[in-house]
């Protein structure tokens, strides 16, 4: 009788991802700092339902005010909610006069919710406050969102056209790679501060914030879209290289010889083993667009 065989779980194969989740795992640091950052993404975004003192609210009676921790909890905070309930929905003014930037749909939900749960109650300024006596921790957690939102929408469109254009080059090669990398060459050489004076020259003309408000667009979203489309270069240089390591490799010949097309091998055989150096170089540019 021949002997049968059953598969078990460790016999199968694992991908790219799940090998290198199960990595990160082992590693109690790396998972320690995930939770952080995950942690300070979530603070960040309901950064309106928490009960902190609104950022811009100016108190010139207690400029540079040292931290306060008793009481721990204030009932200072004022709300017009029935200007909110007779306004309509895209109005600004209730918030702006209790003291909150301006606010998108979402942000503006958050407050409300925030007013029903906390009433006037809220946090002291167990950080201080700075020299028009706004509060110092109501700020750092307002400015995050600026900052992780920059971020991570700069990084996300330099993903997506330096990893496309970087590919296209690197794979397809010959006078496209040369064309292709003149290009980033060209753009290289451009000013970056050149762009950013021309962009917010434009974006400051009355005709086209009135018609940017018109079609609900915020300037600062162009101008996050903006960075990120130019901190792509970089991107794009890095995996044309591995590409054009990658596309000789043994799977690939395989896969071409299957007769497989090439947007299909870029997309099954030659992204995944872009994740390492993509994800690595993700990381550095995340700050760079952020200090920027």
């Amino acid at each position: 009788m021949a002997a049968t065989h059953t598969s078990s779980k460790s016999d199968q194969g694992v991908s790219l991802g799940q090998d290198a989740w199960r990595r990160l795992r082992k590693s109690r640091v790396a998972m320690l700092c995930l939770g952080l950052l995950v942690a300070i993404l979530l603070l960040a975004f309901f950064t309106p339902l928490l009960p902190l003192q609104p950022p811009d609210s100016i108190n010139t009676r207690q400029q540079y005010a040292s931290p306060q921790v008793t009481p721990l909890w204030v009932k200072t905070f004022d709300l017009n909610w029935p200007a909110i309930q007779a306004a309509d929905e895209v109005s600004q003014r209730p918030y702006r006069d209790a003291g909150f930037p301006e606010l998108t749909q979402l942000s503006r939900a958050m407050v409300r919710a925030r007013y029903r749960l906390f009433g006037p109650w809220q946090l002291a300024s167990i950080c201080g406050r700075d020299e028009l006596g706004r509060d110092l921790l109501s700020r750092v957690f307002w400015g995050a969102r600026i900052s992780l939102v920059v971020g991570l929408v700069a990084a996300s469109v330099s993903l997506v056209i330096g990893v496309t254009y970087g590919s296209i080059a690197g794979y397809v090669g010959g006078t496209v790679d040369k064309a292709m990398m003149r290009l980033v060459d060209v753009l290289y050489s451009v000013p970056f501060i050149f762009i950013v004076i021309f962009l917010l020259t434009i974006l400051g003309q009355e005709d086209v914030k009135t018609w940017l408000s018109r079609h609900g667009i915020d300037r600062i979203t162009i101008f996050y879209l903006v960075v990120g489309a130019v901190y792509w270069l970089t991107m794009a240089r890095v995996v044309r290289g591995q590409v054009i390591s990658l596309k000789t490799e043994p799977f690939v010949e395989a896969a071409r010889a299957m007769g497989l097309s090439q947007s299909r091998i870029i997309a099954r055989h030659i992204f995944p083993n872009l994740v390492g150096i993509v994800i690595v170089y993700l990381t550095l540019t995340i700050p760079r667009v952020m200090l920027f």
